[in-house]
């Protein structure tokens, strides 16, 4: 599978609009556009000033669980709907086993660990194609 860029990086804190401005003051991020249902419950996804990188601010009670305190939790890395859909296979044929592919609504993402143990996920966005071969294997 080829990864097309890094999606996003989560980050899990006690308050997401304290890190909105943290990382707008000090390294330059800026709120991206929400859509209207993201705006309470999702994360706050920021973008620096080309697009190419998104770190999304979440609360550690939007999800965290006790997996993460405070800090870096996962990196997720985006692909187009084919590898999306064709990876959990052959990850699991390896003897791994990745979680997914999840519908979060508008993406869709699969999860696994790496061989340190460090959280990573693969995302897609391209919700219609993933969803109409979804339905298609139920």
């Amino acid at each position: 599978m080829k990864t097309m860029q890094i999606d996003h990086g989560e980050i899990f804190g006690s308050g997401r609009e304290t890190a909105r401005v943290w990382y707008g003051e000090w390294l330059g991020f800026k709120p991206m556009p929400e859509p209207a249902d993201w705006v309470e419950a999702g994360p706050t996804r920021l973008t620096n000033e080309g697009g190419a990188t998104m770190p999304a601010l979440l609360t550690r009670d939007s999800g965290a669980s006790d997996r993460v305190a405070r800090g870096w939790c996962r990196w997720a890395f985006r692909v187009r709907e084919a590898a999306l859909l064709n990876w959990p296979k052959g990850f699991r044929d390896s003897g791994q086993a990745p979680e997914g592919p999840g519908d979060h609504g508008k993406v869709w993402s699969a999860y696994f660990s790496d061989p340190g143990g460090g959280a990573l996920e693969v995302a897609t966005y391209d919700d219609d194609e993933v969803r109409e071969v979804a339905e298609e294997t139920k």
